[in-house]
Parts: C-alpha cells; sequence; structure tokens
C-alpha cells in the first residue's frame, strides 16, 4: 500500500536538486554521501569544489530528508 505524503527515494535526490547551483551535480551528490559518512571520494579537479553556502545547504536538504525518514 502506499501511503499518503511518502516521499520516494526520488523524491529525495529531487529535493537535493536544489543545491545543484552550488556546483557540479556530481560534486553535489559525492558531497552529499560523504556528509553521511560514506568515503567515496571527491571529484576531480576543477568539478571538485563546494562553496561553504553549498555544503549548508546540502546539510539542511540532508536533514529536512532524515527528519522525513529519508537517509
Amino acid at each position: 500500500l502506499k501511503r499518503r505524503n511518502q516521499l520516494k527515494p526520488q523524491d529525495a535526490v529531487a529535493i537535493l536538486q536544489r543545491t545543484y547551483k552550488y556546483g557540479n551535480p556530481h560534486t553535489i551528490i559525492k558531497t552529499a554521501v560523504a556528509l553521511q559518512g560514506h568515503n567515496i571520494g571527491k571529484c576531480r579537479a576543477p568539478f571538485n569544489y563546494v562553496p561553504e553556502e553549498g555544503l549548508e545547504a546540502i546539510k539542511k536538504v540532508l536533514a529536512e530528508n532524515a527528519a522525513k525518514g529519508l537517509n
């Protein structure tokens, strides 16, 4: 059964897409995964930079997803 107001995993990724303005999408995803404690390495230069503002935005999205049970 499908519950109302239940986010699917792809919805969690869609929410993370709003942080793509801070860098390369691959870099944003790898940064988000690293912030969750998984050591997957960084993207190669010059695509490996995420500004502090971007890190804060990613952390905010991760916290929102965690509150919704999406980890």
